[in-house]
């Protein structure tokens, strides 16, 4: 009877903690980068902006799926210069924004982490005018990154 309650425990409190899905990913060709694409909820209050709506992920044309809201996707690339494409421009897409289009560069063996965000635009906010939206990819260090990607689970 004691061995059957510790093991309902066990299992009761490995349940308990926060369990996300991050996890470093090692390249499978040795002098590769990892790049992390995030998307974490936006720091206003209330309603995320464009909460259920996400874009089609494509780095150098090659589709990596969609983003959706408080997910990220991992990707081992080549060093040297990429293109990254967020569109709502297709079937897997449920998104209504105009794309968002950025060039950036990995050094071999980099781990480089990119944090998609959409915030309101203040400009539009409680004004009579449709609700506009602010599109954001910004570069994170590592040590900010990982705070923030650690909550997230993997598209």
């Amino acid at each position: 009877m004691h061995k059957v309650l510790l093991v309902i425990i066990a299992i009761v409190l490995s349940g308990c903690g926060t369990n996300y899905g991050f996890s470093y990913v090692k390249p499978e060709v040795e002098n590769n980068a990892v790049v992390y694409i995030y998307r974490p909820e936006a720091p206003n209050p209330g309603k995320q902006p464009l909460g259920w709506k996400y874009p089609e992920v494509f780095i150098d044309g090659k589709s990596l799926g969609v983003l959706k809201l408080e997910k990220y996707i991992v990707v081992e690339l080549e060093p040297g210069m990429h293109e990254i494409l967020f569109t709502g421009l297709t079937d897997k897409a449920n998104w209504d924004e105009r794309d968002l289009k950025r060039k950036f560069s990995v050094h071999h063996t980099e781990q480089k982490y990119l944090k998609f965000q959409v915030r309101y635009d203040p400009k539009t906010i409680g004004l009579l005018e449709k609700t506009k939206y602010q599109l954001f990819l910004t570069p994170m260090k590592h040590d900010d990154a990982i705070y923030e990607i650690n909550k997230l689970n993997p598209q």
